[in-house]
């Protein structure tokens, strides 16, 4: 017996409406279509049809070429009509990973070697701007350009060891400024790195091949400038390289994993913090070109310079998919132009007159990214714990108990939630076609 709620669905709204409600049970879906006679969420056995005096039932269950393992449904409909199905486990997942290139999910690395191999370790140091052994790397360009700069700037605040060292650009028959001194503290750093530095400039103004042989005296009065070639200094100078974005991934996202019972990734820092089973930033995400694509737009159009949308048909030849973009929301600028997504951001940058502050779109990419990423571990989390299934559904004759025909298996779906929609789409679709044949 049918509740109000069917009854009111099915005298109101045509069938098709029925079936494409949002946040209506299956169930109340199922029994407000027209020829139903029972929706369950159990596959049972059910009463042939026809002549059956000894009450003969069909199994439904071994009737399917595959049982569902979780999530069945199950509708009757009148006369000889059954439409069963389920969700069962994918076994076969291993190149569903949403990481995959070309999806615009970027990638995950890991630090372990456990979880990836050499490559990925490497990937996972580099996308973090750090070096082969997982330390902070001070050898790159950026960060030596900027401990010379801030070498410069501690002997500009030091009159004395500016003196000195001019004095000695002088009695070395070097020009005598500062774009003098600071191309002798380049050349120290660029050689062996800022630990090595001094070794180089006491060679290159006092002829001592190491620092730790100049006079006492000397040393005594050059020590505000070995201070500037500590380790602390060499680290300040590569946070704000990094802070800048300009070693490691600009857009990369520090992730921890929590393995008990199953994994979860998480941003770093937001998610399950257990001292025993957390391993915090054990992997990193990175952005690919197409995520970068995405974020950028989604922060231009907050920003308010424009918008960018696709056109045109995938393999047309008349007018093949492209890009275009609009300043104003209506007006649509790119045609015939065959630009990329990229491309289209670009020109729009270039034509908006609305002038861009830096540190606010850095800010906003950044943050964006990391929405990102939470929306990329939603879908990498379900495939990593197995949380991957096909959807089944057939139509089955409840006279005979043979499936007529249109089985339906399809695989590949991440998540539970996202399977259970498809299913009742799937087998709400097919009730949709049986019952009409049959009412």
């Amino acid at each position: 017996m049918f509740s109000n709620k069917e009854a009111a669905l099915n005298k109101i709204l045509r069938p098709e409406t029925v079936v494409a409600l949002e946040n209506v049970p299956f169930s109340t879906r199922a029994q407000a279509l027209p020829g139903v006679v029972e929706a369950s969420y159990s596959i049972d056995e059910v009463l042939m049809s026809g002549e059956n005096p000894d009450g003969d039932t069909i199994d439904v269950r071994r009737c399917m070429r595959i049982s569902p393992d979780i999530e069945e449904r199950m509708v009757v409909l009148h006369r000889n009509i059954i439409i069963a199905g389920g969700l069962a486990y994918d076994q076969d997942s291993s190149h569903l990973n949403p990481c995959e290139p070309d999806t615009a999910n970027g990638n995950i690395y890991h630090a372990s070697k456990r979880r990836g191999d050499a490559d990925e370790q490497r990937s996972y140091y580099a996308a973090l701007g750090l070096d082969s052994d997982g330390n902070k790397d001070f050898s790159c360009q950026v960060v030596a350009d900027r401990i010379v700069k801030r070498v410069m700037e501690g002997i500009d605040n030091d009159l004395s060891i500016l003196t000195r060292l001019t004095h000695r650009l002088r009695a070395t028959d070097r020009p005598v400024s500062k774009a003098s001194l600071e191309t002798v503290i380049q050349f120290a750093i660029d050689q062996e790195g800022w630990e090595y530095a001094l070794d180089y400039i006491a060679d290159a103004l006092y002829s001592v091949r190491f620092w730790n042989r100049l006079d006492g005296k000397l040393q005594d009065d050059l020590q505000p400038l070995a201070d500037l070639f500590s380790e602390s200094e060499a680290e300040a100078c590569w946070d704000e390289a990094f802070a800048a974005g300009e070693v490691g991934a600009p857009l990369a996202v520090p992730l921890d994993i929590y393995e008990h019972s199953g994994i979860a990734y998480s941003v770093s820092g937001t998610g399950m913090n257990c001292r025993w089973d957390t391993s915090h930033a054990a992997a990193v995400w990175v952005p690919d070109d197409d995520a970068i694509d995405n974020i950028r737009s989604n922060v231009l159009s907050e920003l308010g310079i424009g918008q960018v949308a696709w056109f045109g048909a995938l393999g047309s030849e008349t007018d093949p998919l492209h890009a275009r973009f609009t300043l104003d929301g209506s007006t649509w600028v790119g045609e015939g132009k065959s630009w990329k997504w990229r491309e289209a951001l670009d020109q729009m940058v270039a034509a908006s007159s609305k002038p861009i502050d830096r540190k606010a779109l850095d800010s906003m990419m950044n943050a964006k990214a990391v929405e990102y990423c939470k929306g990329v571990l939603e879908e990498y989390n379900d495939w990593v714990n197995g949380n991957v299934y096909g959807v089944l559904c057939y139509v089955i004759d409840r006279s005979t108990g043979r499936i007529i025909k249109d089985e339906a298996e399809s695989w590949g779906y991440l998540g539970s939630q996202h399977a259970e929609d498809e299913l009742d789409a799937i087998v709400l679709a097919k009730v949709l076609e049986y019952s009409q044949t049959v009412h």
